[in-house]
């Protein structure tokens, strides 16, 4: 390589605005470390203060890393080097950025699916309530062909279980990755430090430290793809409801009417107004699936051990949940405003729709249903017109469901959120005059 190369843009450029972001993450392992270091006298007692003062100092502040600086592992010596002096020597002890990395990411995308979890079960309470008053019919679709009709009732409960059953998702995924704290892995293959990593775990929320460091690295990566795995799914989810509202709020007489700020206009047409946003959403759907095979590949590709690729699906994961968690939010309030209209969806029924009804009370005269079916169809080509019918109402979403979810989400809450402000409480005490 020639002197002077500059490789910043494909090395860090990207990485250190991702790791920016995880600057709280990498203060709290350093202080569970360093804590348990002191009660331990590992190394002299003003020093494990003195870094831990500096290191609670820095919480909460937000930064911009310099490429050349690389990533926050570097910041953060850094900043502790120009306050703490020869003490941040002994910053990272036995300590390496891999599991440093691993560690942050974990606890970065456990706070992150909390969050999540709770704007999906949000989305589900508040369309449960307006699913259960919702009056009128809209037609159902199969292969882009109108087929039954279905109640609005039934359209929002769908769309109100598959948030809650997301939301489970998510809650059984913080569950995984609260079993194991990566702070103990060294570069994946152990740790010579004298530090109880159990203990270090217990303070930063996890159940245990690693038992085997081989294993518990093999996640480094993994991580990215469950959670990448998750965020396709809610992705996927909506955009085939992107894809519902689009055709019911299209033509002439749309029976969908969607809200005002959701809609942009034709930079051409005066009479257009365009459903940007649902179609943004379908098209971060397919990036997503697109992000979660390049992540796979990533890992298909490597032997066991971490490599520097994993940087990549790292990246991509951190910002593709920050933003479902955006979409999440202007979905909730999108379905919460927007309208359907009970005449205008009645009669954009097609009325050969109720075809199988027809083929239904025919089999009950006869007890012959594929002659039922035959002569309905016969009924549709000569141009007969059937009755009108009223789809039944399907509710599977009520109360109880999402109160059990909603105290699960709390129990975890309290248990990843407690253990980590009763250890910034234990470092703050001992926070010291810096000198």
């Amino acid at each position: 390589m020639p002197s002077g190369t500059d490789l910043s843009d494909i090395l860090t450029k990207e990485d250190s605005r991702i790791d920016a972001i995880m600057l709280d993450y990498e203060l709290m392992n350093l202080i569970a470390f360093h804590l348990d270091m002191k009660d331990r006298e590992i190394i002299p007692p003003a020093e494990s203060a003195s870094i831990i003062t500096h290191l609670v100092g820095m919480l909460g502040k937000k930064i911009s890393i310099d490429p050349e600086e690389e990533d926050v592992h570097a910041y953060v010596e850094n900043r502790i080097r120009e306050k703490a002096g020869d003490s941040a020597g002994n910053l990272r002890l036995f300590i390496s950025r891999n599991e440093q990395s691993q560690c942050n990411l974990r606890s970065f995308y456990i706070d992150h699916l909390l969050i999540l979890a709770g704007i999906l079960l949000q989305g589900s309470a508040s369309l449960e309530e307006i699913s259960s008053t919702a009056k009128g019919k809209i037609p159902g679709f199969t292969h882009w062909r109108q087929a039954m009709p279905v109640s609005i009732s039934t359209y929002l409960d769908y769309i109100s279980r598959i948030n809650m059953d997301l939301a489970g998702e998510a809650v059984s995924l913080i569950r995984r990755l609260r079993k194991f704290s990566p702070m103990g892995l060294g570069s994946g293959y152990g740790s010579l430090s004298n530090a109880s990593f159990d203990q270090v775990a217990e303070y930063l929320g996890f159940a245990a430290g690693p038992k085997n460091p081989v294993a518990a690295a093999f996640y480094r990566g993994f991580d990215d793809i469950d959670v990448m795995s998750l965020l396709v799914r809610i992705m996927i989810f909506y955009s085939r409801v992107s894809a519902d509202l689009i055709l019911y709020s299209s033509g002439s007489n749309p029976f969908l009417i969607l809200p005002e700020s959701f809609l942009t206009g034709s930079s051409l047409m005066p009479n257009k107004r365009n459903p940007d946003f649902l179609e943004m959403v379908q098209g971060y759907a397919s990036q997503f699936t697109g992000d979660l095979a390049a992540a796979a590949a990533i890992l298909a590709g490597s032997n066991t051990g971490y490599h520097r690729e994993f940087q990549v699906s790292k990246d991509r994961t951190v910002s593709n949940i920050l933003l479902v968690e955006s979409i999440s939010k202007h979905m909730n309030q999108l379905m919460q405003e927007m309208k359907f209209d009970p005449t205008a969806s009645r009669e954009a029924i097609e009325n050969q729709s109720y075809a199988l009804h027809e083929a239904y009370e025919l089999f009950r005269k006869t007890g012959k249903w594929k002659e039922s079916y035959q002569q309905a169809g016969s009924m549709v080509r000569s141009g007969k017109r059937f009755s009108e019918r009223d789809p039944i109402d399907y509710f599977s979403v009520d109360d109880s469901d999402l109160k059990e979810l909603e105290g699960d989400l709390l129990t975890l809450y309290n248990a990843w959120n407690g253990p980590r402000k009763k250890l910034v409480k234990m470092a703050r005490s001992l926070q010291q005059t810096p000198g």
